[in-house]
């Protein structure tokens, strides 16, 4: 027994006819959220900076089912930045307040020494 012949061509016809991506799909894969980075930076640095953050990355995955590509790109880079802000407020908050322990201890032990003598008082 014989089968008809395929009146559109063979797959392997179909295959090399393929020009590519689909029109109207994504020629990338969805930009990464930051999700993990925005939720440790909200925990463990600065938190007003870490919500910002997390509230962005949440918005990268609805936006790119969207369709809204760009939307969701600018979102996965302001998600990136502001978990970048977070860790650096933290640093520098962190060293200044290392560096503000160091100096009152300085001057408290540099002003042991240096108390008035006490004022007699009168009976």
């Amino acid at each position: 027994m014989t089968y008809p012949s395929d009146p559109h061509g063979s797959w392997q016809d179909a295959r090399s006819g393929w020009q590519g991506q689909q029109p109207g799909w994504p020629a990338e894969p969805q930009p990464d959220n930051y999700l993990v980075w925005a939720i440790l930076t909200k925990l463990f640095c600065f938190f007003p900076t870490g919500i910002v953050s997390i509230v962005h990355s949440s918005k990268v995955s609805a936006l790119w089912m969207q369709g809204q590509y760009g939307e969701a790109q600018a979102a996965a880079r302001k998600a990136k930045k502001w978990a970048i802000v977070s860790a650096i407020v933290w640093a520098v908050l962190t060293v200044g307040t290392i560096l503000f322990v160091i100096v009152m201890v300085v001057i408290g032990i540099n002003l042991h020494g240096v108390t008035p003598p006490p004022t007699p008082t009168p009976y």
